[in-house]
């Protein structure tokens, strides 16, 4: 963490200081402690300002799996929801997609459907299309 806070300071402001704001973020939240997730939170919400969207992507990406891990959904689903509007290298539109229909499978099982349909239909013929049409099957089992 002390080396990722060096770099932030060095070049906060920039790309790489950014993506060290969020490896700091992530480094504190394996640290398992009330203050450390803070921290931790704090970053990731600072990375997801960034205006490198590679990094925000990432970074919001890793407050929603944070969101979960904290049982807030309706925080969770906002923030997956947020990144099905884009597509970056670090988070494929595709993937959010995926993330936010089995979410919602186990509490808005009618909307993960629609979301497996859709993926099914905007990916033919990839693996993800598959995988949705096994986890709708599944959805109506």
């Amino acid at each position: 963490v002390a080396q990722f806070q060096k770099v932030v300071d060095q070049y906060g402001s920039s790309s790489a200081g950014q993506m060290a704001r969020y490896y700091m973020g992530l480094a504190q939240l394996d640290l398992k402690t009330p203050e450390a997730a803070k921290q931790a939170q704090a970053n990731l919400e600072q990375a997801g300002n960034s205006g490198d969207a590679a990094v925000a992507t990432a970074a919001r990406h890793a407050l929603a799996n944070l969101a979960l891990q904290q049982g807030n959904l309706a925080k969770a689903h906002e923030l997956l929801l947020a990144l099905t509007h884009q597509d970056s290298p670090t988070l494929p539109r595709a993937v959010a997609l995926m993330e936010l229909a089995d979410l919602d499978r186990t509490y808005n099982p009618k909307e993960a459907a629609q979301l497996y349909q859709q993926l099914q239909s905007e990916y033919p013929s990839t693996a993800t299309a598959e995988q949705a049409k096994q986890q709708l099957a599944s959805l109506h089992q």
